[in-house]
């Protein structure tokens, strides 16, 4: 009994979560140590105060699963995936940490919002942030039924999951492979996009698999050696850092999903990696867009010569490479940057657009393969030059319009406030369908290709959620092959215990 007991004690230690004390402690002490260094002038002394704000509002959700996970040391009642804490580190980033890292916030080189407009967008985005957080964690709850709160469960046979894995993984690179080497149009496009998918779901289904199983050596060696890696590589080849970043949430929240930890040393090598990479994508998209030659070179390549031009940089000249670095990611990732700009122009100068960005929502969620004359939504170009920060002869360039900002320019300040709360509720349903404790691998694979791909927040709302229920029924009805023969016969829910676990 005594050695069953300190068993016991010993995985409890192992398990325990940081201190959540701790984290908020580390936060306020970032926070304070970099007001001091800004100078915003006599007008604006205070909006370092409210960028402190918003950025340690993100660390809440963090703290409040970090609480949960201490109460809770064997990880029977914690939610799986961790998206909500990292949607509020990336809202700290984008809407709270450039005013502390900067004493401007620029956006495209040239635009630069006054002190007021920078206050009224501060103001805007830490009101939506907790509209959001009382919408996910007071409202849901009272307003979802107990239909929308029943999991989704789906487990898996770890033999025919496997074997399944390995028929995704080689669709997936014939599917990448064809739509990099041609041009494809119209509803084979969107056909080869879910292709494209099967690679990440196989290799999800990998990570799990070696992570809940632990087996040869070898195959893991392979996994995190080759193919991973490899994983990366491929989607580095376009120049966009942050899609190769939301590949990486994907493998980090799966990895959490098991263990309830990631090594912060992973972590922070990603976050320095995507630094210096977003920092040099400019001049690596540049020659991918002026030079035939490389546009032709295999996926492959094409990521060789991004990394050698980050490589090379950073030998010639590491401090300027460094700056350069920061200074990118600081402006290419400063939102809070466009909603200033918009609250400058709207309602005065440009009224609000009353709903009019959504108006294509609704055909979003119809496949093009159906609907083969579904209209094109070019609202990045729109919203560009009605908003004067595209010139006017430019018909190439899209903005990304953020879905924060989106609620404000058809709404102002109340779309705002009642679209993030009506986001969190969105969130808290997808939570209670695919994000809780014994809903099954299947489902937690599905919850983790879904949540990487809702991080992506600084696009407008039509394009983040248009495709989710069609993504949704694919992945469901591509995961069920996997399922075990006898659970199949028996017609049934499937069984709530993780692979692995004894029954």
């Amino acid at each position: 009994m005594a050695a069953q007991t300190n068993t016991l004690a010993a995985v409890s230690r192992r398990n325990r979560a940081p201190s959540p004390w701790l984290i908020g402690g580390l936060g306020i002490a970032l926070c304070a140590m970099l007001i001091p260094l800004r100078d915003w002038g006599e007008e604006g002394y205070y909006i370092p105060l409210k960028g402190a704000a918003i950025f340690l509002s993100g660390l809440v959700p963090s703290l409040i699963m970090l609480r949960a996970l201490r109460l809770d040391p064997e990880h029977r009642r914690a939610n799986p995936l961790p998206y909500l804490p990292m949607v509020g580190l990336i809202y700290g980033v984008y809407f709270g940490l450039p005013v502390l890292v900067r004493d401007r916030v620029v956006f495209m080189h040239y635009i630069v919002p006054d002190v007021h407009s920078i206050s009224r967008a501060l103001d805007l985005a830490l009101g939506g942030w907790w509209s959001l957080l009382l919408g996910f964690y007071v409202l849901a709850p009272r307003v979802l039924s107990r239909g929308m709160k029943r999991p989704m469960r789906l487990a898996w046979d770890p033999a025919r999951a496997g074997s399944l894995s390995i028929v995704l993984i080689l669709i997936g690179l014939t599917a990448t492979f064809i739509s990099d080497s041609m041009e494809v149009r119209g509803s084979l496009a969107q056909i080869m996009r879910v292709m494209i998918l099967l690679l990440k779901v196989g290799i999800g289904i990998l990570i799990i698999l070696d992570l809940r199983t632990k087996p040869e050596r070898w195959k893991r060696v392979v996994l995190w050696g080759v193919i991973v890696p490899l994983f990366l590589l491929i989607s580095l080849r376009t120049g966009i850092v942050s899609q190769v970043l939301r590949q990486g949430a994907f493998v980090l929240m799966l990895v959490w999903s098991v263990r309830h930890r990631v090594s912060l040393i992973l972590v922070t090598a990603l976050l320095l990696s995507a630094i210096l990479f977003r920092g040099n994508s400019y001049e690596y998209r540049t020659l991918l867009q002026n030079s035939g030659r490389v546009a032709e070179l295999s996926m492959l390549d094409r990521s060789r010569i991004f990394i050698e031009i980050v490589r090379d940089r950073f030998v010639t000249d590491e401090e300027d490479t460094w700056q350069r670095s920061l200074d990118m990611v600081v402006n290419r990732t400063a939102q809070l940057a466009v909603l200033g700009h918009v609250v400058n122009y709207s309602p005065n100068s440009i009224p609000y657009w009353q709903g009019e960005t959504y108006a294509t929502l609704a055909s979003s969620f119809i496949p093009r393969v159906i609907w083969r004359e579904k209209p094109t939504k070019e609202l990045g170009q729109r919203f560009g030059h009605r908003y004067r920060i595209l010139v006017p002869g430019d018909r190439e360039t899209s903005i990304n319009l953020p879905q924060l900002v989106e609620f404000y320019i058809n709404f102002g300040p109340v779309g705002v406030w009642l679209g993030m709360g009506m986001l969190g509720v969105l969130y808290r349903l997808l939570y209670q369908k695919l994000n809780q404790p014994g809903c099954g691998d299947g489902s937690i694979l599905v919850g983790a290709v879904i949540f990487s791909d809702l991080l992506n927040i600084e696009s407008d709302f039509s394009v983040v959620w248009g495709g989710l229920l069609q993504l949704a029924i694919v992945l469901y009805a591509i995961l069920r092959f996997s399922k075990s023969r006898k659970t199949s016969r028996q017609g049934r829910s499937m069984s709530i215990h993780p692979v692995g676990a004894k029954s």
